[in-house]
């Protein structure tokens, strides 16, 4: 911001406008310190009836002002609004919930928006504000298996607890588990494969939307989803699901495959181990 010049005609005047604002009767305003007030003042002044980051008049934008006393000198110091804290909250909370083969929309769901007539939309919502307070990063922790009908609403509860969760500052990683998986076979023979399953091993939170609308495979249950979860189960690190199917439905699912039950038995003893259950009405 430009200084203000003064010869001796204008300092006095100058400084007695500065002075007499009440925003510094705490203040001793010098004419060395006057250009500094100066500033703080038209800074302050813009804030003043500001609404938005969308209106700021300072530069650079979304910047406030105070002045920090020193021993024998004064200091301005720029600090973010309240408008733009809020804005840098709302990128970090961005940050911790990340999504894969899912709407731009979903990374808007809230509980505040979510229906809880019935009991278990109570337990799904009772469950995710439990996991969000008490999580605890390395220790163990069960997550949440939602089962229920088509277009109930079960991808929803699971966005709504990723934005819980990132309020609460925990990361996690919600995806759209049918596409995840032609995204890995059609990496299969390179070098991303093995990073995208390091991936999903070892986000703090790991949240599979659709398990078991993929196309049957005994290779996605035996060597894709059986290492991811037992990797997890062994770590202590959460998984939450949500399935057309229930938990003896998504057995029944993986055992048609190839009429291998122990299979489909190891992938559904993971499950059980890792999450709780809730069918969603």
């Amino acid at each position: 911001m430009e200084k203000i010049k003064l010869n001796k005609s204008s300092s006095n005047n100058f400084l007695q406008e500065i002075a007499s604002s009440p925003l510094l009767k705490e203040y001793n305003v010098t004419i060395n310190n006057c250009n500094m007030f100066n500033q703080y003042l038209k800074i302050v002044g813009n804030c003043k009836n500001c609404k938005g980051i969308s209106e700021c008049k300072n530069d650079p934008v979304g910047m406030s002002a105070l002045i920090v006393t020193n021993p024998n000198s004064y200091q301005l110091k720029r600090q973010y609004c309240q408008y733009m804290q809020e804005e840098k909250r709302k990128e970090e909370v961005a940050k911790r919930f990340q999504t894969l083969f899912m709407p731009k929309a979903i990374k808007d769901a809230s509980f505040d928006n979510f229906n809880v007539n019935n009991l278990t939309r109570q337990k799904i919502y009772k469950f995710a504000n439990d996991f969000a307070n008490n999580y605890q990063k390395n220790v163990s922790t069960k997550g949440l298996y939602i089962a229920g009908n088509f277009q109930i609403g079960k991808t929803y509860a699971l966005a709504s607890t990723a934005n819980l969760l990132a309020q609460k500052g925990i990361d996690s990683l919600l995806i759209y588990l049918p596409d995840m998986i032609r995204e890995l076979k059609s990496l299969l023979n390179s070098g991303e494969f093995e990073d995208k399953i390091n991936m999903l091993k070892s986000v703090d939170v790991l949240m599979l939307d659709d398990i078991g609308a993929e196309m049957p495979s005994a290779w996605v249950r035996d060597e894709i989803l059986c290492p991811i979860l037992n990797y997890r189960l062994q770590e202590g690190l959460p998984v939450f699901f949500s399935s057309n199917y229930t938990i003896n439905g998504l057995r029944d699912f993986y055992t048609r495959i190839d009429n291998s039950a122990n299979n489909a038995d190891r992938l559904i003893a993971r499950i059980k181990n890792i999450a709780a259950f809730i069918e969603m009405e």
